[in-house]
């Protein structure tokens, strides 16, 4: 992605390739598995299938919350680098 940057003259250029198409696509994949594992933790929370072994934290939703970071996907991440849209005259 590096070297077509430097071809293009402007963000937008960059903002239209199969590139950086590419890539925000691959981020919506990757939120929508993290979103996912996620779920299935909850699910796993919720029939208490951890509540008595020891070597698993007692709040095991957060620490996993913390380390997956799924809330900080963007929230529509088809919109991700893409130029403002312009008024119309």
């Amino acid at each position: 992605m590096a070297s077509r940057v430097r071809k293009l003259g402007y963000w937008e250029e960059l903002s239209e390739t199969p590139e950086m198409a590419a890539y925000r696509t691959a981020v919506a994949v990757d939120k929508q598995a993290c979103f996912d594992f996620q779920d299935e933790l909850d699910a796993t929370e919720r029939r208490g299938v951890f509540t008595e072994t020891p070597w698993v934290p007692g709040e095991l939703k957060e620490v996993v919350e913390a380390v997956l970071g799924c809330a900080s996907f963007p929230e529509n991440p088809q919109d991700m680098f893409l130029p403002p849209p312009t008024s119309a005259p």
